[in-house]
């Protein structure tokens, strides 16, 4: 089980600095509520600058009315994420948790970024391969 949604909805918290949704956002995660009790036993994480991002959102064709409107912005984004992640990397839990980090950069060439992309997503895999294989040798599969 993975969904990013726990990690935006305490981002979003924390990006307007409400302290108490933070904190409700918090117990939320912490209880399951917005996982339906489902607790991820792998979580990916991908970490990417925040001026090529904001160079990403530039370049879209449509864009959210939530999307960050500034690198300023974009910015304070990407920390308020940094600053979930590792609230949700650090919550208690029971079982192994499997946190893999990838920090991706920006690849203006088209073939190169094709191939850069599938390394990535290799590293990824293989990772989540690992972390599984690791949880037989313990028996706990999940």
């Amino acid at each position: 089980m993975a969904d990013r949604s726990e990690v935006d909805l305490l981002r979003y918290a924390i990006e307007r600095g409400d302290e108490i949704s933070v904190e409700k956002r918090k117990q939320y995660i912490q209880d399951g509520s917005v996982t339906h009790r489902f607790w991820a036993g792998n979580r990916i994480f991908i970490d990417v600058d925040p001026k090529d991002a904001w160079d990403n959102l530039r370049n879209r064709e449509r864009n959210s009315q939530y999307d960050p409107s500034s690198l300023e912005e974009m910015e304070r984004s990407n920390a308020a994420q940094r600053e979930a992640q590792k609230y949700v990397e650090l919550l208690p839990h029971s079982g192994d948790i499997n946190v893999i980090k990838e920090k991706v950069v920006r690849v203006e060439d088209k073939t190169k970024q094709e191939e850069y992309l599938n390394a990535v997503v290799d590293r990824l895999v293989e990772n989540l391969n690992l972390a599984k294989s690791e949880e037989k040798e313990n028996g706990d599969e999940r």
